[in-house]
């Protein structure tokens, strides 16, 4: 993650670099054991993660490997996600949020539960009950509109992995005390950016049309659920992040992917609510920690990576990442100058 510097801090002892040291042990450890692996075997690593929340003091990634490190089994979607409570610095470990975790179990799994879709618990309700999953492991990230807890069964029971985001509200009556679920439990999201992701919803709804799939309340929570939460402007507020292919579309997801790709929408927040201050097309988004605050990485191409494309076919168009800087005079995010564009694309 930090290449040179990797375990050192200019602050030692303070809360960020307790997160960054955190950071930096568990990256070491997302890798075949060499102890264990047969160098016979073709071994191979790889791993995901999506920052999920940026914000209020709080900093969440989801951390997914997948890879194969010899004897009988592959390593499928192994979740190894981190929340840090970024007041003190430490990882919060999920039976940390609550106030009893053994007494309050069943009311804890039973809120999961009821966020799972008739659909996601098929063929596995044997499993995904209350008294099987009161003693169970759960991963979990945060998100601006709930916790998402996932379930980590062994390799025999994997194809019963589920993942269901518990709003905030559900989880709060067994919350710990000054814990960060109760913190964040008292910043729902904001009802501009709901109102954005629902007028989005109804844009794909087309004049006359019958639609593809016709909108259902778990493919309105999926599109909320998508939102994302970061600090981009630097002022200690939470900002949202919504990528357009991620909300519902009963017209289909071809509505709206376009040659330029597809909408990446920023809602900065202020004294005058939450606003859109940004609405880019591209092919994909990241946000990347850096001083300060995180920043927001668009994937581009064409033109927009300094290529001339007068002649130029789609297929011969080069891709790359430009960042977004927000200017706090214009009240909006920009295109960064070309001289930090980078051409090597994540993977």
């Amino acid at each position: 993650r930090r290449g040179r510097g990797r375990g050192r801090c200019e602050r030692a002892g303070s809360p960020g670099c307790t997160t960054s040291l955190t950071l930096d042990a568990e990256a070491g450890e997302l890798r075949c054991d060499p102890e264990f692996a047969d160098p016979a075997d073709d071994v191979e690593w790889s791993t995901a993660h999506d920052v999920t929340y940026a914000a209020n003091d709080v900093f969440s990634v989801r951390i997914s490997s997948n890879g194969f490190c010899g004897g009988a089994h592959p390593i499928i979607d192994a979740d190894s996600s981190l929340t840090f409570d970024l007041r003190t610095g430490e990882a919060v470990d999920f039976r940390s949020l609550f106030a009893s975790y053994d007494r309050d179990a069943k009311a804890i799994v039973g809120a999961y539960l009821r966020h799972l879709t008739a659909e996601e618990r098929e063929d596995c309700e044997d499993v995904l009950t209350e008294s099987e999953l009161a003693d169970h492991y759960f991963s979990y990230t945060i998100g601006p509109s709930g916790v998402r807890m996932r379930t980590a069964f062994p390799h025999v029971l994997k194809v019963c992995n589920r993942t269901s985001v518990v709003p905030f509200d559900a989880l709060r009556p067994y919350s710990k005390p000054g814990s960060l679920l109760e913190r964040l439990a008292d910043l729902p999201l904001p009802a501009d950016v709901v109102a954005e992701v629902d007028r989005r919803i109804a844009e794909c709804d087309l004049d006359g049309d019958p639609p593809m799939r016709p909108l259902t309340p778990a493919d309105r929570r999926a599109s909320l659920e998508a939102v994302r939460a970061y600090d981009l402007t630097g002022d200690g507020h939470p900002d949202y992040l919504i990528d357009d292919s991620l909300v519902f579309c009963s017209a289909g997801a071809s509505f709206r992917h376009g040659n330029g790709g597809t909408g990446i929408i920023v809602m900065v927040s202020g004294a005058d609510g939450v606003r859109v201050a940004a609405d880019s097309l591209a092919f994909g988004a990241r946000v990347v920690e850096a001083p300060g605050s995180p920043r927001l990485w668009l994937t581009l191409g064409g033109r927009y990576c300094g290529q001339d494309t007068e002649g130029v076919s789609r297929a011969e168009m080069i891709g790359c990442e430009r960042p977004l800087d927000w200017n706090a005079e214009t009240g909006a995010f920009a295109l960064a100058d070309m001289r930090e564009t980078r051409f090597e694309l994540p993977q």
